[in-house]
């Protein structure tokens, strides 16, 4: 088994699309040999384009470090 998996959708699709369509956005299967790869995939994602997720997760939410 890899150490790590990421799938994601397409994130050109309007935000309606992807809620419509359900499923994950991002997997990530995290283990102590790729934490540096999270850290540099979270760094570089814009979480902020995220908006349709429900309202009632923390602001900081993609912000925290690991």
């Amino acid at each position: 088994m890899k150490d790590y998996e990421v799938k994601m959708l397409e994130f050109t699709k309007p935000a309606g699309d992807l809620a419509a369509k359900g499923g994950c956005l991002v997997v990530v299967l995290i283990s102590q040999r790729n934490i540096k790869f999270f850290r540099k995939l979270s760094q570089s994602f814009d979480f902020q384009k995220l908006d349709f997720l429900p309202k009632v997760t923390p602001p900081d939410v993609g912000t925290q470090k690991l």
